[in-house]
């Protein structure tokens, strides 16, 4: 679980991330001071939640949870703060939880468990989620991520390659990949790719190119991408 941690004192920020710091599955992403910093780190690391201080000077906490919560795959938000009488406007952005200052490690570890705990509405999110729409004129249609060998940005167009059809779809490659990043690698600027499906990765005269299985066709790996790849792979 990738957590992100956001308040303005520095004392505040350290009880959290001590008190974080039994938990082994947990790992932090990162730590900001304000709304703006909170938001531009959390596009940066995708974390999976947010713990995040009201009020702070600049955005406040409250501003900033409503913008995330309003990304195709937001973080779970935890609010820490001192001052109760916020709860009705915090619960606004749906939380997942409500924390008051001075932060007790007997209610963070009810939190932690909770956060782990799937519900119905998550599982069944997590169900549909294994699909993509498109359309054909005005028929919609549906397609399974397990499917999707590649996909390719072509101008303005997404194109959705499969081993039996390609398919445009309305969504940016960046989308896709906070949709599902546990599907989609990036492996060049104009080029995702299904990681369940690398065969092999090899390197010619001129770049690395990685192997799809069921596909003929080798894809460019962009330098910059390389090591990503190589890591999945080989796990270096």
């Amino acid at each position: 679980m990738k957590v992100l941690v956001v308040d303005d004192e520095p004392l505040a920020q350290a009880r959290v991330l001590r008190l974080l710091k039994p938990y082994t599955h947990i790992e932090i992403a990162g730590c900001a001071s304000n709304g703006l910093e909170a938001i531009d780190l959390a596009n940066s690391t995708q974390p999976d939640v947010i713990f995040i201080d009201v009020e702070m000077p600049g955005l406040d906490g409250l501003s900033a949870a409503k913008e995330l919560s309003e990304q195709a795959l937001p973080p779970a938000i935890v609010f820490i703060t001192a001052h109760p009488q916020h709860a009705l406007d915090a619960f606004k952005v749906m939380p997942a939880a409500y924390l008051l200052k001075p932060l007790e490690a007997s209610e963070l570890d009810k939190v932690i468990v909770k956060l782990g705990q799937p519900n119905r509405a998550q599982i069944k999110h997590k169900q549909q989620q294994q699909q993509l729409s498109y359309k054909v004129g005005k028929q919609l249609k549906t397609l399974n991520l397990d499917d999707i060998l590649y996909v390719a940005r072509d101008g303005k167009y997404t194109q959705a390659v499969c081993a039996s059809q390609q398919v445009l779809l309305d969504k940016s490659l960046k989308e896709l990949e906070q949709q599902f990043p546990d599907t989609f690698l990036r492996i060049h600027r104009n080029t995702i790719i299904n990681n369940r499906k690398i065969s092999s990765l090899r390197h010619n005269e001129r770049q690395y190119e990685v192997l799809l299985e069921g596909y003929e066709q080798a894809l460019a790996v962009s330098r910059r991408e390389v090591a990503k790849v190589r890591e999945l792979i080989f796990g270096e």
